[in-house]
């Protein structure tokens, strides 16, 4: 008969196996969810990454800071007085454009760069397409700033389903009225056959849903709110 395994805690104690099962043991480790778990809470092998980890953290802390050579410095390579001090003269220096001094990490102040925003709406909802295909696994948008753009004068700046008027202004908010790439089957990705420009509430009301499901929403609520005038 194999004698019993017993954790780090049990070796030694004249612990039973009878009592062992009361043991952290017996218990799941916080990490990988495996047994024999030491009494920190974790198995042996993730109690030994953690210590490793560690001692990387210790070790790089030691290294000397980039701008001042002193050896507390965080994951950027610089100790946390320079970073604060790098910070601030950012915030001290004025926007390239309008020569402000409220900066942010776009390299301009809010105003400035919320009007970039406006000013290249087309991109700035192109780029949020990409990273959608990215986090999706899906082949990146064939369509462009130009496909969006010639959509936007073709539907004379309206939702393609709903026909309610697109702001393209309140760009970085999350405004209804906001335009949205609506991909018409979301199995495939961002191309021209398969993406309508659309308002951000029906994009976020269709999600997954079918175009048609969405529309009989669309139409209730509609229903619902005229019958709602006439008995007030």
């Amino acid at each position: 008969m194999k004698p019993a395994i017993r954790c780090q805690c049990c070796k030694g104690t004249g612990v039973t196996v009878k009592q062992q099962k009361q043991c952290c043991c017996t218990k799941p480790c916080s990490k990988c969810q495996g047994i024999l778990r030491s009494p920190s809470g974790y198995c042996i092998n993730c109690q030994k990454n953690a210590s490793r980890r560690y001692h990387a953290k210790i070790a790089d802390k030691n290294q000397a800071c980039s701008i001042c050579g002193k050896c507390d410095r965080n994951t950027s390579g610089r100790c946390r007085t320079c970073c604060k001090r790098t910070s601030a003269n950012r915030k001290l220096n004025p926007c390239p454009v309008c020569n402000q001094s409220d900066w942010t990490d776009a390299g301009m102040c809010r105003t400035c760069h919320n009007a970039r925003k406006i000013q290249n709406w087309a991109l700035y909802i192109i780029s949020t397409a990409i990273s959608h295909s990215r986090a999706r696994n899906h082949e990146m948008p064939s369509i462009d700033e130009k496909w969006v753009m010639d959509k936007f004068e073709l539907q004379k700046g309206r939702c393609y389903y709903t026909h309610v008027e697109l702001d393209p202004t309140k760009i970085g908010t999350r405004s209804p009225y906001l335009p949205s790439l609506d991909r018409i089957d979301n199995k495939l990705g961002y191309t021209p056959e398969n993406t309508q420009l659309t308002s951000l509430a029906w994009n976020q009301a269709r999600n997954v849903r079918s175009i048609e499901t969405t529309k009989e929403f669309f139409r209730k609520t509609s229903e619902y709110i005229e019958r709602c005038k006439l008995s007030s």
